[in-house]
């Protein structure tokens, strides 16, 4: 394998996480050029462009696809590198595509999208087929590479962080060679594939595709929850994976994960993905709504305007019910095998450190009571469909008994979601909330990074800090400030001229004008004096004589223009420019004392000052 342009952890890391950032193209490669010269303190060695989903949007919509490539060239060297940097779960579109394709093993869309982005971007680019193609992901992302390559050969190497498991039932599903191996090594055909052992399918993926491992590179946080789940059934680990161990004082969801049996680990993680994108925005009804099918707005309607709100709402009540109907038993019984379980659950997460075990009682005590609430909403339905049903015509009696039956119905219903509301409000509480933010911390790209064990370096916020001693420098903001400091004073500087300019041009410029044109009046009067003969007949008395002027001579004094202030003014502007570039240049020596045995934080000034000129 040779060494790419970006052949540092720390480099391959901070450009993934560049995809999250919703950068425009012109911003995507300035920040490129600003991690590269932060990590190396060179420039880049080669002309940048970028090429992003953004500008087809059909992979977008076709196959929820979202990434950005890179191309790095230099004439000189002969160099020419691509590198696709593929997003990982954003969307709602994203977390379906997790439990049903990659969790669920129902497809791979997003892999194939990953596939015609990368034909797209090397036609876009107009590189060869031998050009070096090197995928960057995290998260969900590592499924698409990972599995686009297995499936087409799509990348030279492959660099993931805390990603997606490679699932040999989605590959079963996409790639027909793999699925006739199966099929004739372990004498089974698609109906038996699920009752296949695990580990026995496990062992033959890896097998099958073990060519492909050495382009396959990972780094994964023994925390992170999707390391957690990549041991239930579906999932394989294929190619080297650096596995960073905790150093705090949880034990890892990993070890809770292999605790809890199969179905019930794919049932919790369902429930909590699928409620968190649907309360992403602290919308609690719209949580329910989309778990059970209930409108509390609508029944609100309903309530404070019983007959003329049932009359007129009669197709929004009729398709509450009818989703009703179709969520509710299947979320009860995702919440049963989850509840049956809970005590045993929730003590493993005491047992690894992530919740005490009065909160553990909570948790089960509160996911009772939904269990409980949607026993009564499924008793509520039951019995509200045995009444509408059970009238054969509609008389006066029947009509009312009806009407009677949908209103308490939906009153009835409207109690039972209001209680599950308030359960998941007691389960939002900030130590709860707390843990949660844990976990997704633990599968953040910036966690890694600080846990690589780089001697004087951290991040925060896509920024690089570096430690001497016991001070700290956030080093990106330095260089900003640095940056930005010299480009604003050069901006003043220009600007003084300009102004200084403009008095030379307004003022003085104006002033010589307005004395030429004094001076050719005084001389158009010299040169011709009778023409201003006229001005005798305008004394009185000298009326009605015979006169006129034969010369005219005019003294003429200017008084020299009085500009000292004027001087003065410009000569403090420009003295007030040294004095902030002084203090900007004191900064700068004061960080490069810091580090006087680091040659490349001088050189690091130097190449950002030469890029603001």
């Amino acid at each position: 394998m040779s060494e790419d342009v970006f052949d540092t952890r720390e480099l391959r890391l901070r450009i993934t996480q560049l995809e999250y950032e919703g950068l425009s193209q012109s911003e995507y490669k300035q920040e490129v050029q600003r991690i590269y010269l932060e990590e190396k303190g060179e420039q880049i060695p080669g002309d940048i462009k970028i090429y992003s989903t953004s500008e087809s949007n059909d992979i977008v919509e076709s196959t929820g696809y979202v990434g950005t490539a890179i191309h790095i060239k230099d004439e000189n060297s002969g160099l020419s590198e691509m590198y696709v940097v593929s997003e990982g779960s954003q969307t709602a579109a994203d977390w379906e595509y997790n439990i049903k394709g990659i969790f669920g093993g129902q497809g791979a869309s997003q892999a194939i999208g990953t596939e015609e982005f990368v034909e797209k971007a090397k036609s876009h680019f107009d590189v060869p087929d031998s050009t070096k193609v090197i995928g960057y992901s995290h998260s969900l992302a590592h499924n698409n590479n990972a599995t686009a390559h297995l499936l087409y050969d799509t990348f030279n190497d492959i660099y993931s962080v805390n990603g997606a498991p490679l699932d040999y039932y989605q590959l079963y599903k996409e790639d027909e060679k793999f699925k006739k191996a199966v099929e004739k090594e372990l004498s089974v055909n698609q109906q038996q594939i699920f009752d296949v052992s695990p580990k026995k399918l496990e062992k033959f993926a890896q097998e099958y595709y073990k060519d492909k491992a050495d382009d396959i590179h990972q780094i994964r946080y023994e925390n992170d929850p999707l390391y957690a789940v990549s041991g239930t059934r579906g999932f394989f680990d294929l190619g080297d994976i650096d596995t960073l161990q905790s150093n705090d004082n949880y034990s890892g969801l990993r070890y809770i994960m292999d605790q809890i049996p199969d179905e019930d680990a794919k049932e919790l993680q369902a429930l909590v993905v699928e409620f968190s994108e649907l309360t992403k925005n602290g919308d609690m009804n719209n949580g329910v709504k989309g778990l059970t099918g209930i409108n509390l707005e609508l029944i609100d309607k309903l309530k404070e305007h019983k007959v003329t709100g049932y009359f007129t709402n009669q197709n929004e009540l009729a398709q509450m019910v009818k989703d009703a109907d179709e969520k509710v038993p299947r979320l009860l019984e995702q919440v049963k095998k989850v509840t049956s379980n809970s005590d045993f659950i929730f003590n493993q997460f005491v047992e690894a450190g992530y919740i005490n075990s009065s909160q553990k009682d909570l948790l089960v005590s509160e996911l009772t009571n939904i269990e409980k609430d949607l026993v009564d909403i499924e008793r509520i339905l039951s019995d509200w469909n045995s009444i509408r049903n059970s009238s054969s015509s509609y008389n006066q009696s029947d009509f009312s008994s009806i009407l009677g039956s949908d209103i308490g119905a939906f009153l009835a219903l409207r109690s039972k979601a209001t209680s599950i509301i308030e359960s998941l409000e007691i389960l939002n509480r900030d130590d709860l909330l707390s843990v949660l933010e844990k976990i997704k911390g633990d599968h953040d790209i910036t966690t890694v990074l600080n846990m690589l064990g780089l001697d004087n370096k951290s991040y925060v916020n896509g920024d690089m800090l570096l430690k001497t001693g016991k001070v700290i420098i956030n080093m990106s903001a330095a260089l900003r400030m640095y940056e930005k400091g010299q480009n604003i004073l050069d901006d003043k500087k220009d600007e003084i001229k300009k102004l200084d300019s403009s008095v030379e041009r307004e003022i003085r410029d104006s002033y010589q004008e307005e004395k030429r044109k004094i001076k050719r009046v005084i001389h158009n009067i010299e040169e011709n004096p009778k023409a201003y003969s006229y001005l005798l007949y305008k004394d009185p008395f000298i009326l009605n004589l015979n006169q006129e002027i034969i010369s005219i001579e005019v003294l003429e004094e200017f008084e020299t223009l009085k500009q000292e202030n004027i001087d003065n003014y410009i000569k403090q502007l420009n003295e007030s420019v040294a004095k902030a570039r002084k203090y900007v240049n004191n900064y700068r020596n004061a960080i490069e004392e810091l580090f006087k045995e680091e040659e490349k934080i001088s050189n690091m000034f130097n190449l950002v000052e030469e890029e603001s000129t």
